[in-house]
């Protein structure tokens, strides 16, 4: 069995998550999709692929949709989780880079490997590039490792960070995991991937409220 399985968090993704779970499935990873109370049809377009997800009514956040996938994952037995965003703007093929590196005997107390797009991000929006750049400054000041990409949606997470009493189930629960990890001194490792961006695709982030949830999160 894989050290990891990988959770697909899915909110309104019925134009993108069937041909994520596709290439999921050619490349022989496991998987759980994780319906986050969608109002359109991406139930539908999950079950095309595949034949079971987890799934409820209400739109909790994307934090709330990991720890379900988390716990599902670790009740089968797995190690890790994998996050991987459903909007099709992550590379199937990185997924290599963190199955090698979470199996390195070099980086066995690793407990986050996180992916890097700022190594080469010419793809990206460059306010989004300088928020990136300035939040990842600060959450490597306060976490005290360095962490390259600290908004990076896909990230390997071992069964241990989630025992660091979680409280936030939005997107600042990745924010959350990065400054209580490493205040329990648990190893980050950062990887380069691909940096891909459409523009017709449109953020979930709400700048006020999410900006709001940052902030508290860097009391933590």
């Amino acid at each position: 069995m894989n050290k990891f399985l990988i959770v697909l968090p899915a909110y309104n993704e019925e134009k993108t998550i069937h041909k994520v779970i596709k290439q999921i499935k050619e490349a022989g990873y496991d998987f759980i999709a994780v319906n986050d109370g969608s109002t359109d049809n991406t139930v539908d377009s999950i079950f095309k692929e595949c034949n079971y997800c987890i799934g409820y009514a209400t739109n909790m956040g994307k934090g709330y949709a990991v720890k379900m996938g988390a716990e599902y994952a670790f009740g089968k037995g797995y190690d890790w989780i994998l996050i991987l965003d459903s909007d099709g703007q992550m590379s199937i093929d990185d997924i290599k880079q963190f199955e090698t590196t979470i199996n390195m005997n070099c980086y066995e107390e690793a407990r986050i490997v996180i992916g890097n797009r700022l190594h080469n991000a010419k793809n990206m929006p460059i306010i989004r590039k300088l928020v990136n750049y300035t939040m990842s400054y600060i959450i490597s000041k306060l976490a005290n490792q360095s962490v390259k990409d600290s908004q990076c949606g896909m990230r390997a997470i071992h069964k241990d960070v989630f025992d660091l009493d979680l409280e936030s189930n939005r997107f600042e629960l990745e924010t959350e995991m990065l400054l209580k990890a490493g205040k329990a001194n648990m190893k980050i490792i950062n990887v380069p991937i691909k940096c891909i961006y459409y523009k017709e695709r449109q953020s979930k982030i709400n700048p006020v409220k999410d900006l709001i949830r940052f902030l508290k999160c860097l009391k933590i």
